[in-house]
C-alpha cells in the first residue's frame, strides 16, 4: 500500500500529498 499524507480537511474534501513515484490509483488511494 502507498502512503501519503493528510495536507488538510475542508468539509468534505481531504488534500492528500504523495511521495513522487508514490501515486496510489485513485480508487485505491485512501482508505
Amino acid at each position: 500500500m502507498k502512503k501519503g499524507e493528510v495536507v488538510q480537511i475542508i468539509g468534505p474534501v481531504v488534500d492528500v500529498r504523495f511521495s513522487p513515484g508514490e501515486l496510489a490509483p485513485i480508487r485505491n488511494a485512501l482508505r
